[in-house]
């Protein structure tokens, strides 16, 4: 699994996950959002296979802001969806 910061790299390139897996020695890659309106957002994640482009896995999870730590802790607390039993990718 790459740093958080080794993909601050391909920020705003518009790199292919191909070019991006090259690039980080990766197999998967995690890519998500976060969007607001008013007092609601919309947290959305997929995990991305970058030689073939699949999308193994994609979740939207929609919350109230009122507590932004309460929707960090389920965030990070999520497990992995079954369709994906090899969740953290190994170098390539």
């Amino acid at each position: 699994m790459a740093a958080r910061t080794s993909s601050f790299v391909l920020a705003g390139r518009g790199a292919s996950m191909q070019e991006i897996g090259d690039t980080l020695h990766v197999r998967h890659v995690l890519e998500g959002s976060v969007r607001r309106s008013g007092q609601k957002l919309r947290i959305t994640a997929q995990l991305i296979e970058v030689e073939s482009g699949f999308h193994l896995f994609s979740q939207s999870y929609d919350r109230s802001v009122e507590d932004i730590f309460d929707i960090q802790t389920r965030s990070r607390g999520r497990s992995p969806p079954r369709c994906c039993p090899s969740w953290v990718s190994v170098p390539r």
